[in-house]
């Protein structure tokens, strides 16, 4: 009995061993549940970003002193809003095939505290935002534009396949509860085949404007321009003298190669040919300004001289400006209207205009446009041919821009039905400010736009920002006509992505 009741003694022992330690063991589960519990609640939620990058062109094959540009933009791949005060990245290039030449901020992060090209070739970039700016936030999807990278292959570069292709992306903390590690999410790699000798060119490949005739016929001065170039011109301007005494501009749309243009010069009245001398010498030059890159510059004016009576100069208001005369009942459209980026007077433009209902269209050509000083167009159209009436739509297209379609005067938003419109004889006065046209359509170097933005467009884009882009590729990418290439331009052209295709023209 009492080796029975030592055993027993023991065996309580025991138990009240195992069930402290199965006490311990829970209490200590219970903790560390609690404090990864407690850890999850504090986590900041993971907000993904991907960074890619856009190529002029994306890939293909280079010659030795050819330039290449990378476009570089970070996207927000997550669910949530992306609080963005800096970002930082990594770009590997072979040194051996390129030279770095330049970067070009965008106007997300325009401030660049690191952006320099290591021995081996890592591009590392770190840019933020001023302080008093705050966070640039990107939704779920969307995109900002960081840089534009301008490279150059060396002269003597190594032939065959290069590649260039990210190492690193860096999303510091906003202090909103953004991850400090972002995700290279199908980071893009280019893939560009050097071949040996300079690119080519010449004289061929490269537009002419010369003046063909000039004429004076009711004291208004007219004109025919042509391209006898290879490529086509972008618009240009014109002036017109007098005894070598400045008067008037014009500024012709693009013309293709070997095309031609009869233009006048429709000013004002103080604008119009006065008789002086009875002999007097009228000279008109083609792109005054020099914006398009020619193969010669020398052969841009032409002069007459114009024999005329001083004493039978007319008053300055005895004729008006010459216009088209509206056939009796016609209808008249006069209009406002914007381009996107565009708030200050910028020079003529054209515009295309198609006027429609159910059963019927008819479309109006390099219609001019004239705007005011906060950039406010204003077109006026006599619509021959157009039958007065209701249910109309009013589309129209500009030079660099998706064609947009108005069905009610002062619209709120973009136009989703049929024509609401109602045109009457005479004039008809409408305001479409409201909706900008998106810019981003840019023309081809014939002058033709393609009714989408896409890729191709992108990579005019960014080949306008080389140094030694053609006078024709900076006009032509230039989507907010300040004159200047730059991250503006590629904003403009990232807000019209969402919309990317032509209203039905």
């Amino acid at each position: 009995m009492e080796a029975l009741g030592g055993i027993m003694k023991n065996i309580l022992k025991n138990q009240y061993f195992i069930l402290g330690a199965l006490l311990f063991t829970g209490l200590a589960l219970w903790l560390a549940v609690s404090s990864v519990k407690q850890r999850q609640v504090i986590k900041p939620k993971a907000t993904a970003a991907e960074a890619t990058m856009g190529l002029s062109p994306r890939a293909g094959v280079y010659h030795q002193g050819d330039a290449v540009t990378i476009a570089v933009r970070v996207k927000n791949t997550g669910d949530s809003l992306l609080h963005l005060r800096a970002v930082g990245f990594d770009l590997q290039i072979d040194k051996n095939v390129f030279d770095v030449e330049r970067f070009v901020w965008g106007q997300a992060f325009p401030i660049a505290d690191r952006h320099n090209v290591s021995s081996n070739g890592l591009i590392s970039v770190s840019l933020h935002r001023d302080s008093s700016a705050g966070t640039f936030d990107l939704a779920s999807g969307d995109s900002a534009f960081l840089t534009a990278i301008h490279l150059r292959v060396k002269s003597n570069a190594h032939l065959g396949i290069t590649h260039l292709r990210f190492q690193r992306l860096v999303v510091p903390d906003s202090g909103h509860g953004d991850v400090n590690v972002a995700v290279l999410a199908n980071a893009e790699q280019a893939n560009f085949n050097i071949e040996s000798g300079e690119s080519g060119g010449g004289s061929g490949n490269k537009p002419d404007l010369v003046i063909t005739d000039v004429s004076v016929e009711s004291r208004v001065v007219h004109y025919i321009i042509k391209n006898q170039g290879g490529v086509a011109a972008g618009q240009s301007a014109t002036r017109y003298y007098i005894n070598g005494q400045s008067r008037w501009q014009d500024y012709p749309p693009a013309i293709a190669s070997g095309a031609t243009l009869n233009r006048f010069f429709a000013g004002p009245v103080g604008s119009r040919f006065v008789c002086s001398t009875g002999h007097d010498q009228v000279k008109v030059c083609a792109d005054i300004y020099n914006k398009v890159d020619e193969s010669n510059e020398n052969n841009n004016c032409k002069t007459i001289t114009v024999t005329c009576n001083p004493n039978e100069n007319p008053s300055p208001t005895a004729t008006p400006v010459p216009t088209a005369t509206p056939a009796p009942g016609a209808v008249i459209l006069d209009f406002k209207i914007k381009f996107a980026g565009v708030s200050k007077q910028i020079a003529q433009q054209t515009v295309k205009v198609k006027i429609a209902k159910r059963g019927f269209h008819k479309v109006f050509d390099n219609v001019p446009i004239t705007f005011d000083n906060q950039g406010r167009g204003q077109v006026h159209l006599i619509a021959q041919g157009v039958v007065p009436g209701g249910n109309y739509a009013i589309i129209v297209k500009g030079p660099k821009h998706l064609a947009r379609k108005f069905c009610v005067n002062n619209p709120e938003a973009r136009c989703s039905a049929g024509g609401q419109l109602t045109l009457r004889q005479g004039t008809n006065s409408f305001d479409f400010s409201n909706l900008p046209l998106l810019a981003g359509d840019i023309p081809n170097a014939n002058g033709q736009q393609d009714g989408v933005v896409d890729s191709q467009d992108f990579s005019l884009l960014i080949a306008s920002l080389q140094a030694n882009a053609a006078a024709d590729l900076r006009h032509r990418a230039d989507l907010n006509f300040d004159g200047i290439n730059n991250g503006a331009d590629i904003q403009l052209f990232l807000n019209t992505m969402s919309k990317k295709y032509d209203d039905d023209f």
